[in-house]
């Protein structure tokens, strides 16, 4: 560690002043190198990303499936689906942080708002507290306006960037 900052240190010092386009050459083979690496590891460990997915869609898909002899290959068949799906959205959308921004709106006010004070309602009706309900009441309606208006607002930037 202490021999590759005092080259850079020596090298941003001393010769950059000489040889202003040798940082390019010697660390562009490396940049492309680590690109490199980077995307093979993403190929590699992607289809484990879906792990968690296919547990859950899977067993529903595969009771429609009557030949025991086709449901192996068409999971690899709709695994390969969703990976290309994957794929494709994220090389056709432009800005994708705006769609990340939609979807964080949407899920994480419906999880961290919505639902808990709906499952606690249920959970808890037979303890029949009006704090309690209005607790909740409250919390809802306030989990349900962030939802509509971070989605109202995402859904009008991705319409302001892409189309206008």
């Amino acid at each position: 560690m202490f021999c590759t900052v005092s080259f850079y240190m020596f090298y941003a010092f001393f010769v950059q002043d000489f040889y202003p386009g040798f940082d390019v050459s010697l660390f562009f083979s490396l940049y492309i190198s680590v690109k490199l690496i980077f995307a093979l590891a993403i190929f590699i460990s992607y289809s484990l990303q879906f792990y968690v997915p296919m547990q859950i869609m899977w067993p529903s898909l595969r009771e429609r499936i009557s030949n025991e002899r086709w449901q192996l290959p068409l999971e690899y068949v709709f695994r390969a689906f969703l990976i290309m799906f994957t794929f494709t959205m994220a090389a056709v959308i432009p800005d994708l942080g705006l769609f990340i921004a939609l979807v964080g709106a949407a899920s994480s006010s419906t999880l961290a708002l919505i639902f808990p004070p709906i499952l606690d309602m249920i959970s808890f009706y037979k303890q029949k507290s009006l704090l309690r309900l209005l607790k909740n009441l409250f919390i809802l309606i306030f989990g349900l306006f962030v939802f509509v208006s971070g989605t109202a607002v995402s859904i009008k930037e991705i319409i302001n960037t892409l189309f206008l």
